[in-house]
């Protein structure tokens, strides 16, 4: 009987050290998984991040070349205006002249 219960306490003893093993274990894998967590976490900004940073310099790219665009388009419409037949332009001319020396030629006939 003796050596029965020697057994069972034995048994005890081990499975205890058994138990102690697997927590010990088992807080080496939960620990080593929040460090996994946290590297792949951490990576996952990183990467994030950069990724963020390029589309936002792809945007000002191109909004840049949005705006070079509309300048460009703003200019060439206002060139296109503004040009003047050589003909309209002699007659404007000649109008401008012709008012204007109309106007100093009244005023001195008023004084």
């Amino acid at each position: 009987m003796r050596d029965a219960i020697q057994r069972v306490i034995a048994s005890e003893a081990a499975a205890k050290e058994m138990v102690a093993a697997a927590r010990k274990e088992a807080e080496c894998v939960v620990s080593d998984a929040r460090c996994q967590a946290q590297a792949a976490l951490e990576r996952a900004r990183q990467e994030t991040r950069a990724e963020a940073e390029r589309i936002l310099a792809a945007a000002v790219r191109q909004a840049g070349q949005d705006k070079q665009l509309c300048l460009d388009q703003a200019r060439h419409e206002y060139e296109r205006e503004v040009q003047l037949d050589p003909d309209v332009r002699e007659a404007l001319v000649a109008e401008v002249i012709r008012v204007v020396c109309g106007a100093a030629r009244s005023g001195e006939e008023a004084t």
